[in-house]
């Protein structure tokens, strides 16, 4: 979670698996039925390599 939040700041993180007791659960809900309503292919998904450093954009360019 902490290596997550500098490529998500400001942004909540939720962890969640549709196969209980496979990973690590940081939810006390059934993530099932809120995964069942998403539309995977409205998802915008995004890969991130948690071993570079997140993108900084607080800085202007010039």
């Amino acid at each position: 979670m902490l290596r997550l939040q500098p490529h998500y700041p400001g942004l909540p993180i939720v962890l969640v698996s549709t196969q209980p007791g496979t990973v690590p659960s940081y939810s006390t809900f059934d993530a099932g039925p809120l995964l069942a309503s998403l539309s995977v292919d409205a998802l915008d998904l995004e890969v991130i390599d948690l071993d570079r450093p997140a993108y900084d954009d607080s800085e202007l360019p010039f």
